[in-house]
């Protein structure tokens, strides 16, 4: 007979509880928000940079409530869970091969690249955010008055959970959310990935074959490398 784990100190596993309900309880209130102001709000939108690192916790709050049978803690942390899920587990999903009666007509390999020149700076959050909008705004009216099949290449300054990123991809495909593997942080700090923000966005009449980040480069930024179909 297998013996079922040692109750933790009842202090301790009521603390770990409180703190579990806690996490969860502000992340409804952040989905929330999100899905009434989105971009709207500039410190909103400053959320959405760091906003994979909002998951780390369920890397020990799952375990626990999962180990000490919390059923109702385990519940309620599907949450974010499921959030997380939706947000990135379709760029973990394996790419199926072609089948053998689809030919590449023809292709084209395209990378991005920042040469380290510096951003203007802004001096007021709300001022970026809002600048940022309304180039997205602009962009979009280019896109959708253009004739011919078209790629775009970019650091972009936002994620790919932002507002910004969703109204891009309404006239636009990202190569590596369609063909890529993993997080593909492209900025990364000194220990860890800070973020996605260079995309290759491609038009309808194309189709991503391959999409990947490359190492090294000229700047802090990791170059994108997408292999489209034309």
């Amino acid at each position: 007979m297998i013996p079922s784990p040692k109750k933790p100190n009842l202090k301790f596993s009521t603390l770990v509880s409180r703190i579990s309900w806690g996490y969860v309880i502000l992340f409804a209130v952040w989905i929330l928000l999100r899905l009434v102001f989105f971009d709207s709000l500039w410190w909103l939108a400053i959320i959405y940079i760091f906003v994979l690192y909002i998951f780390v916790p369920l890397l020990l709050l799952l375990p626990f409530a999962l180990l000490w049978h919390q059923w109702r803690l385990l519940f309620g942390l599907g949450f974010p869970l499921g959030v997380f899920i939706a947000f990135y587990g379709s760029l973990f999903l394996p790419q199926l091969p072609r089948g053998a009666d689809e030919t590449v007509q023809a292709e084209i390999t395209v990378i991005s690249f920042n040469m380290l020149f510096s951003n203007e700076f802004i001096k007021f959050a709300h001022e970026w955010y809002t600048r940022r909008a309304n180039e997205v705004t602009y962009l979009r009216s280019l896109i959708q008055q253009r004739r011919l099949p078209t790629i775009m290449l970019c650091d972009c300054n936002y994620v790919d959970t932002s507002q910004a990123y969703a109204r891009t991809q309404e006239v636009m495909k990202d190569s590596f959310r369609k063909v890529g593997w993993g997080f593909g942080h492209t900025v990364r700090g000194q220990f860890f990935g800070l973020g996605r923000i260079d995309f290759i966005w491609y038009t309808k009449e194309l189709k991503a074959l391959k999409a990947w980040v490359a190492e090294g480069g000229g700047s802090d930024h990791l170059p994108v490398v997408a292999r489209l179909e034309i």
